[in-house]
């Protein structure tokens, strides 16, 4: 699975739905795949352009490494594009933050699963985990709720894997994933 994506300024006009349904049964098979793994392991490599106030596009990204094991293990271990270095990591009591250069680290209680401590992360402590809702049993519903257009692009090979390459734009967020067939 590797995926790119563009956050839209949140002023546009929302995005009229238009979905190829075979697009649609592929994303869907991989978010299904993805909400029932009990125990998984990804690498994810992170590219996302940001919308300068001058409306220039500079590329950011990073690497992520993600250890599931649910209900209730969590760990995100990113290395940004800058070398910057952050880890996650849930207990299923704790969620705590680290970051590696500064050598600091904050600690919150989380009651419930994964998909708890990544909601009090993103939602009530206001931090960044872009696409923490790869992770989330609620993937497939999601996609359902903010897809408002995909497109299949091609049949392509990545890093040696035939894949799906689709194109998806929701009201705040486009995004590309290439799924290996």
């Amino acid at each position: 699975l590797c995926l790119s994506y563009l956050a839209t300024a949140a002023a546009q006009e929302p995005v009229e739905p238009l979905v190829d349904p075979e697009a649609m049964v592929i994303l869907q098979r991989a978010a299904q795949h993805m909400a029932d793994a009990e125990r998984f392991s990804v690498t994810i490599r992170n590219g996302y352009d940001a919308v300068q106030a001058n409306g220039q596009k500079i590329e950011f990204g990073d690497q992520r490494q993600v250890l599931v094991n649910r209900p209730s293990q969590l760990r995100v271990d990113v290395v940004r594009s800058d070398g910057k270095q952050s880890t996650v990591v849930f207990d299923g009591k704790n969620l705590t933050a680290y970051d590696h250069d500064n050598n600091v680290y904050a600690r919150s209680a989380v009651a419930g699963d994964v998909d708890a401590a990544l909601r009090h992360f993103v939602r009530d402590l206001r931090m960044r985990m872009p696409l923490s809702m790869l992770i989330r049993r609620q993937f497939p519903s999601e996609l359902e709720r903010r897809v408002r257009q995909l497109d299949y692009v091609e049949e392509t090979s990545l890093f040696g894997v035939a894949s799906d390459h689709l194109a998806a734009r929701g009201d705040d967020v486009d995004f590309q994933i290439w799924i290996a067939q």
